[in-house]
């Protein structure tokens, strides 16, 4: 896995306060550009003052919905709209030389570095005991549904046990894969019914 020092970046906070200290009427305007269920794409742009109607600069960033981290699976649309201000800054001017990426993109990357290796780890050991890929996938998502839907019980592990238990089955990995992708999907329209 690439190394790289956290430290050596700067979160899009600092960049935004620099931005502000010399242009004391400066604005940030963002836009939602397109949207779907799992992906967003946000532009944003620099203003140096209220009356000025051209941005100066802009940046665009995009984020899929439970990709590049934690905050990625609660937190999407935030998390876009704070890339595309630091990228909007970086491009004006305020990133320190050779170090573009904001703080929080880099900490993304280190996210999904680490599920990358967890993938591959995970893909040896479903080859060694024998698990289908697919069946993981939905065990995976099953779990991520399941958080959504209760987001403050401390026993999500159970409850997608009982669900797994009452289908008639003893332990998740026997279940096929279609079955848990049904639990799943029951889940998803409770979620968004709610």
């Amino acid at each position: 896995m690439p190394k790289f020092n956290l430290e050596d970046y700067e979160p899009v906070e600092d960049r935004l306060e620099r931005f502000h200290k010399e242009f004391k009427e400066g604005r940030v305007v963002t836009e939602m550009v397109q949207y779907s269920e799992d992906r967003v794409v946000f532009k944003a742009s620099l203003f140096r003052s209220f009356d000025e109607d051209k941005p100066w600069a802009t940046g665009y960033a995009e984020e899929t919905r439970g990709m590049g981290g934690l905050v990625n699976t609660t937190s999407h649309l935030e998390n876009c709209e704070t890339s595309a201000i630091g990228r909007a800054l970086a491009n004006a001017g305020y990133a320190p030389k050779g170090k573009r990426p904001s703080k929080e993109e880099m900490q993304k990357v280190r996210s999904r570095l680490t599920e990358v290796a967890a993938l591959k780890n995970e893909k040896k050991v479903q080859a060694t005991l024998g698990l289908d890929m697919d069946a993981a996938r939905e065990i995976k998502r099953l779990y991520a549904i399941t958080a959504r839907l209760h987001p403050k019980a401390q026993n999500i592990g159970q409850r997608v046990m009982k669900m797994a238990n009452d289908k008639g089955y003893e332990s998740l990995n026997k279940v096929p894969a279609e079955v848990i992708r049904e639990l799943a999907d029951g889940l998803e329209q409770q979620l968004e019914s709610k």
